[in-house]
């Protein structure tokens, strides 16, 4: 199986709101929450317009 890929442009990029390393970071910081610290998905909630 091949995928295809297609490179990112600039403009895209700009509007993106983040970067590469911020969104590693940003995934980091997921995977090492757990139920019992619960920081970084608290901190998700409330950027969320109820």
């Amino acid at each position: 199986m091949t995928q295809k890929s297609f490179p990112i442009s600039a403009e895209f990029m700009a509007a993106a709101n983040t970067t590469p390393e911020k969104y590693l970071e940003d995934y980091n910081q997921s995977i090492e929450s757990t139920e019992a610290n619960d920081a970084f998905w608290a901190k998700r909630a409330e950027l969320i317009d109820w």
